[in-house]
């Protein structure tokens, strides 16, 4: 049985597919494809219950990596260590 749901001012922190959808101003199922190819991170599933959903905060970072055009959920020592690998592949290719 579902809850009724309780109108905000604010988002709420954790939301369901369409909640997260709509909180981004796109379509479930655009929403439900970014999951899927890795885009925005999966969701948290609620313990002892089937219930998934997504964290405001993670949204809110994913949107933020649309800006700026890096990858989801990246950080910079990710980034770096990417980098340096694919210098050195280089590298090897060239000797």
């Amino acid at each position: 049985m579902r809850t009724k749901r309780v109108e905000t001012a604010y988002p709420p922190r954790a939301m369901r597919a369409d909640t997260a959808a709509t909180y981004l101003d796109i379509s479930k199922s655009l929403f439900l494809r970014l999951v899927e190819e890795g885009v925005i991170g999966p969701p948290t599933k609620v313990p002892g219950h089937d219930a998934a959903t997504w964290d405001r905060h993670d949204l809110d970072a994913a949107y933020d990596d649309w800006k700026t055009g890096s990858v989801p959920g990246e950080n910079t020592v990710i980034k770096r260590l990417r980098e340096l690998r694919n210098e050195h592949h280089k590298r090897g290719r060239e000797d």
